[in-house]
């Protein structure tokens, strides 16, 4: 009878056991499930970091974590966050950390270039600053004396960083240092996972015990299984948001100095009109060039051309207020936004200082170069008041300033310059364009994307063009802005798949090689709740296979949670119609969201194109890019190359696919076909990038 109650408790213990795991099993998921929903709505690497933080403690059931990720310009662990709610001493105060200082390992990896000036963005919190606004330690390289420093070689640093496992860090530690930073913090112990992904260490997650707590609940094996497979989810969740912030970085700032670029100038300039419009407060510009610039880069070389652009933006940050935005627009053009400057002293005293500090003269590499800048400075409302206005009054005063004599300014004057007669009104342009449609005067062009690896042609893009009575020919940024604000451009999207639907007909029964054809629709489309069907039409009446087709679509379109856009989405998917996210990078899109829309290609934005050197920083970018697209099992297709030099780097980073004049130029239809018979390799079978033609025609 004894052994039999013995029996029965011993399987009771185990049930409990096994109900015990299944509840932390639960739990755990539960956990993961929530994370997983949360990080659907987050753009942002740093809410992300803290939303993977305030879930430790339901994966582990520690009493509070920190996460540390890895500072590429300093070579440390930098605390970014810990658990929302549970501070228990100073902040970031966790496994290692002194009063907020990061530990230092042995061996760093090599830090990648930093930003010269990378904290800006399209929501104008800050026009100009030293150092990315996210790093919560930028000051610790200057009291290096306070950074504690442990060696991965001591054992349990070495299983973390080499051998990649979880750690617990006690009071019996040998390592002083450990040992040190975990009495400070108040914790009885903490367990340390490695963040990893692609090899790569990012950081580590640490879920720290308070004082009293059992060895059993840090000890636990299974603690250590849940706290290393959440790590790993959240390392490969946090390097995706990064890449993400990179890209939305470079969308709105210049890759060489870090200013802000001309499409986030824009941005701020409009954001201040309208703040201005409301208070009554002027609005100053200045639009500055340098002179001989062209000069500097035929006598010293392009390297020393870009080390002068540097020092110029840095030199202009320093001359100006705190609350004005620096840009880079061009070459060698810069803006300047100054928001309330209206009295003359001041704009002619400002004026004066900004061409003192350009025409100092500077040392670049191991050479002494001199430069100076003409200057042309517009003020709204007087001068205008929209951006357009505004830049182009400062820019005709500044080639005012270069016709006498240089290395000076001039305010414009309405005395001096009369407004152009063949300036558009886009008022009248919008009732031309309600009438247009009816008047037979758009009409389609062609530009191929092809294969750079074989110089065969994989699809071609359809291009909106106007045939102007009075303008011309005008292209769609002159006029499909006007038409997304009303329901006009619903009508000119329809008829531009009816008519590329119809040429790609032509093609096929004229036996040409089968390609897709891509269209661009605005989000405006996909909100007709029977959008998919006038698509299903156009395909139907043209006898063309769905997935010959190709939606270019927004990444506003990829997170836009309507239900009509949605609906519509899927039934096209449904039919087999292929999604494409056009200018991928230029918006703040969720990763999630990304992998799980119906997408079939990212379109590389002609902005991170544009900058590609060899050895550049957008070079990694595109890599990564081509990287994140191949794990969402993506294809990648990068758009603008100009230049033999850009499509060799995008083969060197693994981007296959490529679209752009150095290409192709847009093309009417008779002469694609053309194109399309002789896609082949040159006369000497060279490919894109060999030589300095264009390959196609």
């Amino acid at each position: 009878m004894i052994d039999l109650y013995a029996s029965y408790a011993a399987a009771a213990l185990d049930i409990r056991a096994v109900l015990a795991d299944a509840e932390r099993s639960n739990v755990t998921t539960q956990a993961l499930l929530n994370l997983s929903e949360q990080l659907s709505r987050v753009t942002s690497l740093s809410d992300a970091v803290q939303l993977v933080v305030d879930t430790v403690p339901e994966v582990t059931g520690c009493d509070r974590a920190t996460i540390f990720l890895w500072n590429d310009r300093d070579g440390h662990l930098v605390p970014r966050a810990r658990t929302t709610g549970r501070e228990l001493g100073g902040a970031y105060s966790g496994i290692f950390a002194v009063t907020g200082l990061p530990i230092r390992p042995a061996a760093p990896r090599a830090p990648r270039q930093a930003s010269r000036r990378g904290n800006t963005d399209a929501s104008g919190t800050s026009a100009v600053s030293d150092e990315p606004t996210e790093d919560p330690t930028s000051s610790d390289a200057a009291v290096a004396d306070e950074v504690v420093s442990i060696p991965t070689n001591v054992p349990l640093m070495e299983r973390l960083v080499n051998r990649r496992e979880v750690i617990v860090v006690t009071a019996e530690v040998d390592d002083p240092a450990l040992r040190r930073l975990l009495t400070e913090n108040g914790s009885e112990a903490a367990v340390i996972a490695p963040l990893f992904t692609a090899g790569e260490l990012l950081g580590t997650l640490s879920a720290s015990f308070r004082l009293g707590t059992p060895a059993s609940a840090y000890q636990d094996p299974d603690v250590h299984e849940r706290l290393a497979r959440f790590a790993g989810q959240a390392a490969t969740t946090l390097q995706n948001l990064d890449l993400l912030e990179k890209i939305s970085h470079l969308a709105w700032h210049d890759a060489l100095t870090g200013l802000p670029n001309r499409r986030l100038f824009e941005d701020r300039v409009e954001q201040e009109l309208v703040r201005s419009r409301r208070v009554g407060e002027p609005v100053c510009m200045f639009f500055v060039d340098l002179d001989h610039f062209k000069t500097v880069n035929d006598t010293y070389g392009h390297a020393v051309g870009d080390e002068l652009v540097q020092v110029v933006s840095d030199r202009l940050i320093d001359t100006v207020r705190s609350q004005d935005t620096v840009a880079r627009v061009g070459g060698d053009e810069f803006a300047i936004l100054l928001p309330g400057l209206a009295n003359q002293l001041d704009i002619d005293q400002l004026a004066e200082r900004t061409l003192e500090a350009i025409a100092e003269p500077c040392v670049l590499s191991g050479l002494e170069v001199e430069t100076t800048a003409s200057i042309g400075v517009a003020v709204a409302p007087e001068h205008g008041d929209t951006y357009d206005a505004l830049l182009s009054r400062a820019d005709e005063a500044m080639y005012r300033a270069k016709s006498a004599g240089r290395n000076a300014f001039q305010m414009y004057s309405l005395a001096h310059e009369a407004r152009s007669a063949t300036e558009i009104d886009p008022r009248a342009l919008y009732r031309n364009l309600v009438h247009a449609l009816g008047s037979d005067q758009f009409f389609l062009v062609y530009q191929p994307y092809v294969d750079l690896r074989t110089t065969e042609v994989l699809g071609v893009e359809a291009l909106l063009r106007w045939n102007h009575p009075e303008h011309g020919v005008l292209e769609p940024a002159s006029f499909v802005p006007l038409a997304e604000h009303s329901d006009v451009i619903v009508q000119l999207d329809t008829w531009v798949v009816e008519q590329a639907c119809r040429q790609l007909r032509v093609w096929v029964d004229a036996g040409l090689p089968a390609v897709r054809l891509a269209v661009n629709l605005a989000s405006k489309d996909l909100e007709e709740p029977d959008y998919a069907r006038t698509i299903a039409r156009a395909l139907s009446d043209n006898r063309i296979d769905p997935d010959r087709l190709e939606l270019d679509i927004t990444e506003r379109v990829v997170v836009d949670d309507d239900g009509v856009v949605r609906n519509n989405v899927d039934r096209l998917r449904r039919l087999g119609v292929r999604f494409t996210v056009d200018d991928f990078g230029t918006a703040n899109s969720s990763l999630t969201r990304i992998g799980a829309f119906p997408i079939s290609t990212l379109k590389i934005d002609r902005s991170f194109v544009q900058v590609l050197s060899p050895g550049g920083d957008g070079d990694d970018l595109v890599s990564d890019i081509v990287q994140m697209a191949a794990r969402l099992g993506l294809d990648c297709v990068a758009e603008g190359v100009e230049t033999p030099q850009q499509s060799r780097v995008l083969l060197q980073r693994g981007c296959t696919a490529a679209q752009g004049f150095y290409l192709c130029p847009p093309l009417a239809p008779a002469e694609l076909e053309s194109a399309l018979t002789v896609v082949s390799r040159d006369e000497e079978g060279n490919l894109p990038g060999d030589n300095d033609s264009p390959t196609l025609v």
